[in-house]
């Protein structure tokens, strides 16, 4: 059975979506990071950003992949999805039931929002996969992620200012992307994902479906019975509400409590994609 690719900006709601797809009975992954991220999906989407030098933060080296950098991609994780580490990672104790994902007989998938840039990659692997991308307004989104940034940087300079020693450079990072501190670069970077998630919907077609993140904080039922539709299942009312208690709708548009955020909003609310998503009429 081909799987459900979820995509998406970071910080857009799409870790509260993989949430609802496992209450829906989608087998997302059995090692997570604390985001709901599946590691070695992770791990394979950093790899795949890394062949054209690009990164979740600067995506844009990506487009420069040629045909033949794309072959071997695919070739090496074609591979990799057959590895007993993989299947480890990913299918837990169901490792011992299949010898690889392309095995398996149940509704499976995995969200990661790197998976925006990396999903022709995936497509060609997985050509009857369906999408769902979720989206959120671009100033929680770029505020979430300023934040994210400074609690990073604050924790690292916390552990170094502990050191005795100067370490080693090696693989450790002082911080994840200092480019978002920046809310006007975490807006660009939602721009980015956009325009590229949107890039889908005419190729896919049915096999695509947008989620507004806000949609699903205060319609939830109608939403969830949408997402459950598109994939095929069928929810009783009993789990639907069960679903629904454990969503709190006081995250939408949390940005309008601080007025530098008003602010920052005036100057951006006339941007096209702003527009064509509805989230210039916000206030």
């Amino acid at each position: 059975m081909e799987p459900v690719i979820v995509i998406g900006m970071h910080r857009s709601g799409t870790s509260l979506l993989t949430r609802i797809l496992e209450e829906l009975g989608v087998f997302m992954g059995y090692e997570k990071e604390e985001n709901e991220e599946s590691i070695y999906f992770l791990r394979l989407n950093e790899w795949i950003l890394s062949q054209a030098n690009a990164s979740w933060d600067n995506p844009y080296n990506f487009r420069f992949l040629k045909e033949f950098h794309k072959r071997i991609i695919k070739e090496v994780l074609v591979k990799e999805l057959s590895s007993k580490e993989f299947l480890s990672s990913y299918l837990g104790n169901k490792k011992f039931m299949y010898s690889s994902l392309f095995d398996l007989n149940f509704l499976w998938g995995w969200k990661d929002p790197r998976n925006t840039f990396t999903l022709e990659i995936w497509k060609s692997i997985f050509p009857r996969a369906k999408v769902i991308h979720v989206y959120r307004n671009p100033v929680d989104v770029a505020e979430s992620l300023r934040i994210r940034e400074k609690k990073l940087r604050k924790n690292f300079l916390r552990t170094w200012n502990s050191l005795n020693y100067i370490p080693k450079a090696s693989n450790w990072k002082i911080q994840a992307s200092p480019r978002v501190e920046n809310l006007n670069e975490g807006f660009k970077l939602w721009r980015d994902y956009i325009k590229e998630a949107l890039s889908w919907e005419k190729i896919l077609k049915n096999r695509f479906m947008s989620v507004k993140y806000e949609d699903i904080l205060t319609e939830p039922q109608s939403s969830i019975s949408k997402i459950a539709n598109f994939l095929g299942l069928k929810v009783n009312p009993e789990c639907l509400e069960a679903i629904t208690s454990k969503i709190n709708s006081n995250r939408r548009y949390a940005f309008r409590n601080k007025q530098k955020l008003l602010s920052f909003y005036q100057t951006i609310k006339n941007d096209y994609y702003v527009k064509l998503l509805g989230y210039d009429r916000i206030i």
